[in-house]
């Protein structure tokens, strides 16, 4: 009888990428590995199996926007500010920028939606664009778009 290859370490630490990135609990995550495989445990997958469940998962991952293929990573639209330093944010930081205003933004994807971000950061930071923003300037932007998508009371509603 052949023997069956089992999960590798590596299928696993995925695994559990996957899971904190799908947002998945405990219970959720066995839930999904007895529905997927009938087991309890990522340590009693076969490789095939978990191969399966790794593919289903990332796409998964990949629709919620909380994953992106290595052929799919995108070259930031603020590749040409890499070479600043001192007191200009990071291209990490204006790429957070972006998927934070991405999150709270009512304009789809492109042109628009980046010339109203640059609106906000003219009337909340008095900089003409988000390239003009100062590392200093970060916290209080994405605190700002953050605060965009609490819930809010409705009106007449008091505590």
């Amino acid at each position: 009888m052949k023997k069956r290859a089992m999960i590798t370490g590596t299928q696993v630490a995925l695994m559990h990428t996957l899971k904190q990135r799908l947002g998945m609990n405990d219970d959720e995550y066995r839930d999904a590995l007895n529905e997927s495989a009938g087991v309890e445990s990522s340590r009693d997958l076969t490789f095939t199996q978990a191969h399966d469940i790794i593919n289903g998962w990332v796409n998964i991952a990949i629709e919620r926007g909380v994953w992106h293929k290595p052929e799919q990573q995108r070259i930031s639209r603020h590749s040409a500010l890499a070479n600043r330093t001192g007191a200009f944010p990071t291209v990490q930081q204006l790429d957070m920028i972006d998927r934070e205003w991405a999150k709270v933004s009512r304009i789809e994807a492109g042109d628009d939606r980046n010339k109203a971000l640059d609106k906000m950061c003219q009337r909340i930071l008095k900089k003409p664009s988000v390239a003009n923003i100062l590392r200093r300037d970060v916290q209080k932007l994405v605190r700002t778009i953050r605060a965009m998508k609490s819930p809010t009371k409705p009106e007449g509603e008091h505590v």
